[in-house]
């Protein structure tokens, strides 16, 4: 028996110290291990938000040219074949920024500007339509072409002036952005 207890205490102490000192280092670890995946994750969405506001602010700056270049040719009482409004950035980039984008009412205020800009690119075609093409033949046409003129003139002045402060709103975000990345 006396040989049992000789072999027995040793390993009876090494297996509570290992477990003592073994169990407070692994968790320890984990923790380490869990905590700079944690860090890493945020910093990938941090920096998939960040790219994905710069192609919203990449098409909201050509839409903003691009609507000039509309408000210039409905006051010259022009009809333009092709709009050339980018709203598939929105298509493209929504569900990234649902998933990521803190400011709900940011977001709202996106979907709402795309819809809008979509709805010029759907006008513009109508106002094509009844300024050069079958619409023009109809009677009436040229009451129907004036008040789409009219009402075109009146929102893209204020999607111009939206895009501005979409552009400013989206700054500010990447740039705090950048500062939470570099942290």
């Amino acid at each position: 028996m006396s040989a049992f207890f000789d072999a027995f205490w040793p390993n009876f102490v090494s297996t509570v110290l290992g477990v003592v000192i073994g169990l407070p280092l692994a968790f320890w670890t984990n923790r380490k291990v869990v905590g700079h995946s944690e860090k890493l994750k945020k910093t990938v969405e941090t920096v998939l938000l960040s790219r994905t506001l710069g192609v919203l602010e990449e098409a909201l700056q050509f839409n903003k040219h691009r609507l000039q270049a509309v408000a210039l040719a409905l006051q010259e009482s022009k009809a333009l074949f092709d709009t050339a409004l980018d709203y598939s950035a929105w298509d493209a980039t929504k569900s990234e920024v649902s998933a990521r984008l803190p400011d709900p009412k940011l977001h709202r205020h996106l979907a709402y500007h795309f819809s809008r800009l979509h709805a010029v690119v759907t006008l513009s075609e109508m106002h094509l339509n009844y300024s050069a093409g079958i619409g023009a033949s109809l009677g009436g046409s040229e009451h129907t072409r004036d008040a789409l003129r009219t009402y075109l003139l009146s929102i893209v002045p204020k999607l111009i002036t939206e895009s501005d402060d979409l552009l400013l709103q989206m700054s500010h975000i990447r740039n705090t952005l950048s500062v939470l990345t570099e942290a």
